[in-house]
């Protein structure tokens, strides 16, 4: 089985448990990011002063497209649903594996700040 994460840019591959990192180049790599929205700051988050730093897991498949999104880390409950709406949004030119579009696991920081 194999199972490829990527975690602040680093590709890993993990083959039955056992992490491997393999040379990164344009045949290897992982997601490059293409666009982004800015999270929305809730009402809620506003009512409670909060503001911070996301953590969200999301597959982001073979064509670029993130299909599933969910929370690992959050300062405050009231701000996942805008970093969830902000990673689903998200547009990525997919990851490669020796030369072919492969669909991986991403765990990224989306900021849901107060606007200045």
């Amino acid at each position: 089985m194999r199972t490829i994460v990527v975690v602040s840019g680093l590709l890993m591959i993990t083959f039955f448990g056992c992490a491997r990192r393999p040379e990164i180049d344009n045949n290897n790599r992982g997601p490059i990011l293409l666009s982004s929205v800015e999270s929305i700051y809730p009402e809620e988050a506003k009512a409670k002063k909060v503001e911070g730093d996301v953590w969200v897991k999301m597959w982001v498949n073979d064509k670029g497209k993130v299909t599933t999104a969910m929370i690992e880390k959050t300062p405050d409950q009231s701000l996942c649903a805008a970093a969830m709406d902000a990673a689903l949004r998200r547009k990525y030119s997919p990851a490669m594996l020796e030369g072919k579009p492969i669909g991986v696991w991403l765990i990224i920081p989306i900021s849901v700040k107060k606007p200045h």
